[in-house]
């Protein structure tokens, strides 16, 4: 049985007030190189947040100079395991993210150290809050895509949360990441950090 402090771990506010001033810093330093490389317009002014006080989940936003939202970072409770918290992450390149669908594709989608920012950011609020498993649900527009995704959560840590039998590869994955094993943050914390020191794509 679960105790009361293991539960608590899921406090969406207590990770939201622990994971924005990092989150901001990390997205605001990297759009100060895409904007050298891009220009202005593609600067990071501002990051927020918005949650609705009826459900347990929090959205991060970083807000581009030239107007469009390029981050989405959407935390959630996971059903299944109390101490457990879902994701699902949106970048784009000077598109407004709430144009796109999670998982889509083509001109204007992704950016390396976006997404190395988030997860530099992310890695270690959660698991020193003593969240055990970050759990995602990769869904691109087409099978392929979303193979495409699942191999790139796997690439950062992250597991099928059960084996895959044959026949299933039809279904969209449930992946997880064990936040609870050291070695496993600490390797996704040194990805993370690979990926910022790459040049942006």
């Amino acid at each position: 049985m679960e105790d009361n402090e293991s539960r608590n771990v899921t406090n969406l506010s207590a990770i939201r007030d622990a994971l924005m001033p990092p989150l901001e810093s990390v997205l605001i330093e990297q759009g100060k190189r895409k904007a050298e490389l891009y220009g202005s317009e593609y600067g990071i002014d501002r990051v927020g947040f918005l949650e609705d006080p009826q459900e347990p989940d929090v959205t991060f936003y970083a807000h581009a100079t030239g107007g469009p939202k390029v981050v989405e970072l959407y935390l959630c409770s996971w059903e299944r395991r109390a101490d457990s918290i879902e994701v699902a992450i949106k970048i784009t390149h000077g598109v407004d993210v709430e144009t796109v669908a999670y998982g889509a594709e083509g001109h204007g989608i992704g950016n390396t150290w976006f997404l190395a920012g988030v997860l530099r950011a992310m890695f270690p609020v959660l698991a020193n809050l003593r969240v055990a498993e970050l759990v995602a649900r990769p869904e691109g527009s087409t099978p392929k895509r979303t193979r495409y995704l699942a191999d790139l959560y796997k690439v950062i840590g992250f597991r099928d949360l059960e084996p895959r039998s044959l026949g299933a590869e039809s279904l969209d994955p449930v992946l997880v990441l064990q936040l609870s094993s050291e070695d496993s943050v600490r390797r996704a914390i040194s990805l993370a950090e690979r990926w910022l020191s790459k040049p942006d794509k």
